[in-house]
């Protein structure tokens, strides 16, 4: 599940984009992270490839192609808030609510 009202199903995590599609439902994170974008070695990659699962905790691994300057820094940290804010489901059978688009 991402966030209470978002429904993602665990099949659909290997064809939306982390960065290009807007999966929250407010948007895609490069309008909203553009110097992170252009930062990340993660561009076009799925959510299922920027995270793991810790027992049953889902972990973002986001990679930089260098350190962060401070602002960055600050700006990641701010990312990471608001992902983290969707709790993903790894569970989850027969739910889905995806408007965007996964081509």
């Amino acid at each position: 599940m991402v966030s209470s009202n978002f429904t993602l199903e665990s099949w659909i995590w290997d064809k939306v984009r982390f960065w290009e599609d807007d999966w929250l439902g407010r948007g895609n994170l490069i309008s909203m992270y553009p110097r992170l974008f252009s930062l990340s070695m993660d561009q076009g990659k799925t959510v299922r490839e920027v995270g793991v699962w810790v027992y049953s905790m889902w972990r973002w691994r986001l990679k930089w192609r260098r350190v962060r300057f401070e602002w960055e820094s600050r700006q990641e940290e701010d990312l990471i808030r608001y992902i983290s804010t969707s709790s993903l489901s790894r569970d989850i059978e027969d739910m889905q609510m995806w408007g965007g688009d996964t081509t």
